[in-house]
């Protein structure tokens, strides 16, 4: 916290207003909170409502989600009596006329709104609030731990990365003891026809006809299927086979239409930093782009949920089963990554 602003350490306020969307409650609106039940006898949190929200794009919680989360970090906190949460329908709030608050809380970032703010009640004869600011927090490479960021999938909300940024140069080879565990669907599964995996995509697609976020789809079979429908999905992970087997030239998936088209090679019960490149190239680009794996795409799932953003959906084939959606939660970030981490390394 400045010093400028709160000179006194021990200084406190009557009422403190705090302002926001405090989406994916995260280490850094815990300080911010934290800071200020430090310094004030009662804080009021205005969340910002699901339209002003959802101009930050982006997978954004509801206002519902991000209340209820906040009631629970405070309930937490032993604060329950001492916080209370109202709707934000603007940019500003409640701020510029309020008579019964001392004090207002922000980042360096929208320390600016709060000077107008102040400006505004000085014109009306109101007292100007004491300012409150509370430094970002960053996460271990120096970078500000943010909502954003979350939403985009890169850090989780200690601000840990989920994808270790050294499997760029390592090959990670899948134990023997991770092989049960990844026969297990991350997601749901869509059951039909194996020799019609088109069912089995059109009951899929239909849970996420309102889905804004990327769609991947990882396999031969299935991303033909999807193609049968007309639909080329943002990222297309191929490798010519279905069960280890070569696909026969009319079953293959059509490779028109993309807007790029990258190649790597991936043996078997591995991920090579080629792999992880390619696949990390194609989430970072613009349009869709069609993933030519010379060798296996099997564990390609488990990259693309470290790095894809929280709203994008992947599909995969369950042999013998149908096909599996699942959308890249956090959850399913979180088992990609454990499941990463029990892999073996060797340096490139």
């Amino acid at each position: 916290m400045s010093e400028a602003d709160v000179r006194d350490e021990d200084e406190r306020f009557k009422r403190c207003l705090v302002g926001g969307t405090f989406d994916h409650l995260h280490i850094g609106h815990h300080l911010l909170l934290e800071t200020a039940l430090k310094h004030c006898d009662r804080i009021e949190v205005w969340l910002t409502d699901d339209v002003l929200a959802s101009a930050k794009g982006g997978w954004v919680q509801s206002w519902k989600e991000r209340s209820e989360a906040l009631e629970a970090w405070f309930e937490k906190a032993d604060a329950s009596q001492s916080a209370t949460i109202h709707r934000l329908f603007d940019e500003v709030g409640p701020a510029p006329e309020r008579e019964d608050c001392d004090a207002i809380i922000c980042t360096p970032e929208t320390r600016s709104g709060c000077d107008v703010i102040n400006e505004v009640r000085r014109e009306s004869g109101l007292a100007a609030l004491s300012v409150m600011v509370v430094e970002h927090v960053l996460d271990p490479n120096g970078q500000v731990i943010s909502s954003s960021r979350i939403r985009a999938g890169e850090i989780d909300r200690e601000g840990i990365a989920w994808l270790d940024p050294r499997l760029g140069h390592r090959t990670l080879y899948m134990p023997a003891s991770a092989d049960e565990g990844l026969k297990q669907p991350l997601g749901t599964l869509f059951e039909g026809p194996e020799d019609d995996p088109a069912t089995a995509i059109r009951a899929a697609m239909n849970t996420i006809a309102s889905a804004t976020g990327d769609l991947v789809a990882v396999g031969d079979v299935c991303v033909a299927a999807l193609r049968s429908q007309g639909i080329i999905p943002d990222i297309a992970v191929v490798d010519g086979r279905t069960k280890r087997t070569d696909l026969p030239e009319d079953e293959l998936p059509s490779t028109e239409g993309y807007d790029s088209v990258l190649h790597c090679s991936n043996p078997a019960g591995c991920v090579t930093p080629s792999l992880s490149h390619c696949l990390q190239q194609a989430v970072r680009q613009e349009g869709s782009t069609l993933v030519n794996v010379e060798g296996e795409e099997d564990l390609a799932p488990l990259v693309l949920h470290a790095s894809l953003p929280l709203d994008a959906q992947i599909f995969y084939g369950q042999p013998g089963a149908g096909v599996v959606l699942c959308r890249s939660s956090e959850y399913a970030k979180a088992r990609s990554r454990s499941r990463l981490a029990e892999f073996t390394q060797s340096e490139e």
